[in-house]
């Protein structure tokens, strides 16, 4: 194929809008999976809630978060949070926090993202904490809670806790009256939990407490999540859309760039054929000058549609998609790596038993040719000596050398599909099962577990192409040698680059000088 790479040049500009156009593609299909887990995660998990940083919370709630905050954290909190007060309030807080109308409320001030991520840590344990003991209050006033299966053996141990307190007394109060080494304990256990948790699914439990939070303030949590799911659900539409308008792109260029690469080569092909004399003709025989001016040159045009579309784009969708696996969440790159050894296997069999009959057949083609070309030419002479049934014997057997090559390798082909098939849907099964074990641990959310197995299946699909056209390009490559063989040849009889011309009393006259005459081969 290199051979016959300077036909490419005056396509380059095409090329080179094809690989930004593939990229383009490959960025939309690798962002999919992440708005996918993201509207399950916290569209609906978490109810359109990022993280456990509250956009407003109520003086009383952040007293009890007090409680379990180190004074760092505190002072966090109370840098980026402005204390409104229902006299200081204007009408439009008081509408979007109704709370406000009452009692108290801190609000978030405008933050960048790493100050964010350092509040959402501060808050994180104590959170938890806070959330924990307010379901263990409300657990309380139902006498079977104790004794549900469903109760974690922290719970009842917090349970029990609070119910030796002497009613009346606050929980938070009592709690600010622990020594400060046992908070600290308290929250040192939590923040293992939360780490043997993993990051996303912590932010989504810290969700859970300010969307809590929010009813509590008489806020909209439904109208939340809904913006939410409607803003992530119609980005993911759109970025649908642009990998669907980049994909037509690449296939209308790279239809374009493998025409016209065709087209030149085959116009140079027949241009150097027509300068070609006897003894080329002899060397090549007309049946595989036809057959390489036709089906070889076809096979390289298929093939470099193939190249444009898929050689290109596949390593790039199969690196993101492998980054984005390693940056996830999901301990699992081992199904990856083990499905991909299975199709690497399954491809390179393939490959060692198709390969040697795709280079028989272009061979086979030219004896095809060769007998049809030989019958056509004689056909005065095999009528008047009644052989047509000798012919079509002949024809018979070349025509079904061929039948039988061709079928063999479309056997082996199509078993590769339902083989590939059989791999990835165990994988798929395989991922299901491994991440439903770490989802009931609370390590991995649905979202993450969905979006792992879309990287994985592009990661599979990514080597399956890569394997595949590996296949197709050794069987173009002989193609493109066959046809730079002609190319390349030198003719034997060639016009002077600088004719003579005769004088005019010389027209007419031929003669001939040291000549001699002999037919290839005969020396």
């Amino acid at each position: 194929m290199l051979k016959l790479r300077r036909y490419t040049k005056p396509f380059l500009m095409s090329i080179l809008i094809i690989v930004a156009l593939l990229f383009g593609q490959a960025m939309c299909e690798l962002a999919m999976p992440d708005y996918m887990s993201d509207i399950v995660n916290i569209g609906i998990n978490a109810g359109g809630i990022e993280d456990g940083v509250p956009e407003a919370i109520r003086e009383s709630e952040y007293q009890k978060l007090k409680v379990f905050m180190e004074e760092k954290e505190q002072k966090l909190f109370e840098k980026h949070y402005t204390l409104m007060t229902p006299a200081s309030a204007k009408q439009e807080a008081k509408d979007d926090y109704p709370a406000l109308k009452k009692e108290n409320v801190y609000l978030l001030q405008d933050i960048d993202a790493d100050t964010r991520t350092a509040i959402k840590h501060a808050l994180s344990g104590s959170e938890t904490i806070v959330m924990g003991i307010e379901q263990a209050v409300d657990k309380i006033k139902d006498k079977d809670a104790m004794d549900s299966k469903e109760v974690s053996k922290e719970q009842k141990e917090m349970m029990e806790m609070i119910q030796k307190l002497p009613k009346g007394v606050d929980v938070f109060m009592a709690m600010q009256m622990m020594p400060h080494e046992k908070l600290q304990e308290m929250k040192k256990d939590m923040n293992k939990v939360m780490k043997a948790m993993g990051e996303s699914t912590a932010d989504t439990a810290n969700a859970q407490y300010v969307r809590n939070e929010y009813k509590a303030m008489g806020m909209d949590v439904d109208a939340i999540q809904y913006q939410y799911l409607f803003v992530k659900g119609g980005l993911m539409l759109f970025v649908a859309l642009g990998s669907a308008v980049a994909a037509v792109a690449v296939g209308f260029l790279a239809a374009r760039v493998a025409a016209g690469f065709s087209r030149d080569l085959r116009k140079d092909v027949f241009h150097k054929v027509e300068h070609f004399s006897s003894a080329e003709f002899n060397k090549f025989s007309t049946n595989t000058l036809i057959t390489r001016t036709t089906n070889d040159i076809q096979q390289i045009q298929m093939v470099l549609v193939m190249i444009l579309r898929i050689v290109i784009y596949a390593p790039i969708i199969g690196i993101g998609a492998i980054i984005k696996v390693i940056q996830s969440n999901a301990n699992m790159t081992w199904i990856i790596a083990l499905v991909i050894v299975v199709i690497l296997s399954i491809m390179m069999v393939a490959f060692t038993t198709v390969m040697p009959k795709f280079k028989i057949l272009q061979k086979l083609m030219d004896g095809l040719n060769s007998v049809v070309r030989e019958m056509l030419d004689g056909m005065p002479v095999i009528r008047a000596f009644n052989n047509q049934k000798k012919e079509e014997e002949k024809f018979e057997e070349a025509n079904s050398k061929i039948m039988k090559t061709n079928m063999f390798t479309a056997r082996a082909m199509s078993t590769l599909m339902p083989l590939i098939m059989l791999v990835m849907n165990s994988a798929t099964i395989l991922i299901v099962w491994v991440g439903g074990h770490q989802i009931d641990s609370g390590s991995l959310q649905v979202g993450d577990m969905m979006a792992f197995m879309q990287y994985s299946m592009q990661i599979i699909m990514a080597f399956m192409m890569i394997t595949m056209i590996s296949i197709m390009i050794p069987r173009a490559s002989v193609a493109a040698g066959r046809v730079s063989e002609i190319l390349h040849t030198k003719p034997s009889i060639e016009d002077p680059q600088a004719p003579k011309h005769l004088a005019d009393d010389q027209r007419g006259r031929i003669e001939f000088r040291n000549v001699s005459f002999r037919y290839p081969g005969a020396e």
